[in-house]
């Protein structure tokens, strides 16, 4: 059984996870981030140097149109913490990305049995869901293809900045 391991996140209060080897840097503060003028759907967060070169950061929670968690400090936790960016790039993309997430769960190691596909058809970003716990304290976490992502919120961008409601 091939096992792979997931660094685990909270956008707002929902889960997500994508494969650690995806991962190239934690940033504790969006600082670095240079803002942007012509973001009209609001979705591109700015950008950011990485490795000399010039990549961009994307707003997760308008992306995947999860509501905000109203503290409206807009820095996402209570305590009024920046949120941290991830740096994501993996082996079949070109180039890196920056993502927008408000706290680290934990990281660790899934069996890919675990992955359960999704019936949603309009889930285009993921790789997959898990199930962890049980009763009430059982959470859903949202496994992300990264190179899926990216297509995603290629289109969603698009249609932000356009006026449109949903794409996928």
């Amino acid at each position: 059984m091939a096992k792979i391991k997931i660094l685990t996140f909270l956008i707002n209060d929902r889960y997500f996870a994508l494969p650690s080897a995806s991962i190239k840097e934690i940033l504790d503060s969006e600082k670095s981030i240079k803002q942007i003028f012509y973001n009209r759907g609001g979705a591109l967060r700015g950008l950011l140097v990485y490795e000399g070169d010039m990549i961009s950061v994307l707003d997760t929670e308008i992306l995947l149109d999860i509501a905000s968690n109203g503290n409206g400090n807009g820095k996402g936790t209570a305590l009024g913490m920046d949120k941290l960016v991830l740096i994501c790039k993996d082996r079949e993309l070109e180039r890196a990305i920056a993502i927008v997430i408000n706290s680290i769960d934990c990281m660790e190691t899934i069996e890919e049995e675990e992955l359960k596909l999704s019936q949603d058809e309009s889930a285009t970003y993921t790789r997959g869901f898990i199930k962890e716990g049980k009763g009430e304290e059982q959470r859903v976490v949202t496994v992300l293809d990264l190179k899926k992502f990216l297509e995603y919120s290629g289109k969603r961008i698009e249609s932000l900045e356009s006026g449109e409601r949903v794409i996928n």
